[in-house]
Formats: structure tokens, sequence, C-alpha cells
């Protein structure tokens, strides 16, 4: 373990990330906010669709712009990373924000994974995580888990 993960939240956040919902904490105005799909579905009309596949072949389901929810959250200006992780925490991606907030889709609301990061323009595997729980906007990335 390295030093600076002892004072880095992300780990910690993930272990208490409530069952059915999608955390977004970091630098963000107003603190940690946590999502279910009934509020994923409730965010503008222009950052949704009804089927993702329209912008990733081989994706499909109900889903929201990563730049709606970040929209909402309101990043503070300077942050560099959006850190995502799987509910399991075996997959984790350190990604920079500013190329993945436009691109990015949350599919959400299926019975089997209630909700998706969906990465058009990516492939292999940085291009999604499925059962996704916890997203940080941070000016400091985390060391990556593709499992």
């Amino acid at each position: 373990m390295l030093l600076r993960d002892l004072f880095r939240p992300f780990q910690k956040k993930l272990q208490k990330v409530p069952a059915g919902r999608l955390l977004v904490f970091g630098e963000i105005a107003g603190g940690e906010r946590a999502f279910g799909p009934e509020d994923l579905r409730q965010l503008a009309p222009e950052f949704q669709t009804d089927d993702v596949v329209h912008f990733k072949a081989g994706f499909s389901g109900r889903a929201v712009r990563l730049a709606g929810l970040l929209e909402v959250c309101q990043p503070e200006s300077g942050p560099l990373y959006l850190n995502a992780a799987s509910r399991d925490g075996k997959k984790l991606l350190s990604l920079w924000l500013a190329e993945v907030a436009p691109l990015g889709w949350i599919v959400y609301g299926a019975a089997d994974r209630p909700f998706q990061l969906v990465l058009p323009g990516f492939n292999g595997p940085r291009e999604r995580i499925d059962d996704l729980a916890l997203l940080e906007v941070s000016s400091h990335g985390e060391r990556e888990l593709r499992a």
C-alpha cells in the first residue's frame, strides 16, 4: 500500500456505497451525492437516451450522458480525473475528466447491473465498467485495476 492511499477516501467510500445506488463524490459542490435509477431518469431530457446502442454498438439500455450527471453535481474547477469503480472493487479506471465527460454514458435500471459506465471511442478493458458503484471527481488519479 502506498502512503498516499492511506489518506485517499476512494477505497473507504467504495466499501460504503448503498445497494442500488451510484455514489458521486470528490471535488463537487455540496459534497457527495447518491443516485438511484429514478434519480437518473429525472435528469434533463437532453442528456437521456432510450438506448445507448445508438452511441456504442454491443451495449443496450436506457442511459444518461455522464456530462448531465456531472452538471448536476457541479464539479469544482481544476479536477483532472474521473475515478470510477465497480461495486466489487475489481475494476477501477482513472480517466481524464475532460475526455470522458462529453462521451460517457451511465446505463441504468437493468436488473442484472443497476449501473454501467459505457465509454464510446474506447475499446478493450477501458470501454466499460459493469456494476458501477462509485464515481470520484478528483485532482488525483487512482491506480487502475482491470479484472
